[in-house]
């Protein structure tokens, strides 16, 4: 399979992947309400190819082909080439449907909650040495 024709599944697969149903949950009917659960899903990918130019003086090549292989000619070099991708899926929250309303209820984000924690103890320690200078 060439490089182009891997990138090209590829492509296929996230974009038949990266539809509503991974994003928002089956719904969950309950006491009255109906509950869709929303997450958030990320998709990172990359790829990379290359190719060294021939090399007429190296000694590298000297030693492992000899100089009689390749006396004064260009010595072969390499070239590679690869690819990676990942996916990332965390939940954000519901959306909540009542009779009278409908809402969204966020999740707590636990980086979000840690700042602003820190934060404040930041502050309060702040705060604490001011009151001890004055």
């Amino acid at each position: 399979m060439s490089i182009v024709q891997s990138f090209d599944a590829i492509t296929d697969r996230l974009q038949h992947s990266a539809g509503s149903n991974a994003v928002f949950g089956e719904p969950i009917v309950a006491e009255g309400k109906t509950i869709i659960p929303v997450a958030r899903i990320r998709y990172g990918f990359g790829g990379g190819f290359g190719a060294a130019e021939t090399a007429t003086e190296i000694d590298v090549f000297d030693e492992e082909f000899g100089e009689e292989e390749h006396d004064g000619d260009e010595r072969p070099t390499g070239e590679g080439g690869g690819m990676g991708g990942g996916v990332d899926a965390s939940p954000v929250g519901v959306v909540e449907i009542t009779e009278t309303e409908t809402r969204f209820v966020r999740f707590a984000d636990r980086r979000r909650l840690a700042a602003v924690f820190f934060g404040g103890l930041v502050l309060g320690g702040l705060l604490a040495r001011r009151g001890r200078e004055e």
